[in-house]
């Protein structure tokens, strides 16, 4: 019984006191480590002021119209066009609802120009003239 009361003796005490303590910090004693210097941290770089774009220029509207046919009056070449329920017959020089000048009608389209901005569009005819 005296050795066993020795060998206890020897042993380090088990208990709260023998515990580390909890503010103590961890250390990981197989952790990878790393030669190569640290990465340069990056510099902000202040965003450029965005310049608004500039507006696109004006444009007209699609042609509200659709070509139904032609034919020649004597020496006059006409034109019908249908737009919404309307029916027109047109020749050059005419005004269309005060919108639309007709320009032209001959070959394979009709040149009409958006008054509002007098930008000339064309209404194609399907036929070669």
């Amino acid at each position: 019984m005296k050795a066993i009361l020795f060998l206890a003796a020897l042993m380090p005490a088990v208990g709260p006191q023998s515990a580390r303590p909890v503010d103590a910090p961890i250390v990981d004693v197989f952790a990878a480590t790393s030669w190569q210097p640290p990465a340069p941290v990056p510099v902000p770089v202040p965003a450029a002021p965005l310049q608004a774009a500039p507006p696109a220029p004006p444009s007209a509207p699609p042609l509200p119209f659709r070509f139904l046919g032609r034919y020649r009056d004597g020496e006059q070449q006409l034109a019908m066009l249908a737009g919404g329920d309307k029916l027109y017959l047109v020749a050059p020089g005419d005004t269309i609802e005060g919108t639309y000048r007709v320009d032209r009608v001959a070959g394979p389209a009709i040149a009409l120009t958006y008054l509002p901005l007098m930008l000339t569009q064309t209404l194609a005819t399907g036929d070669p003239g």
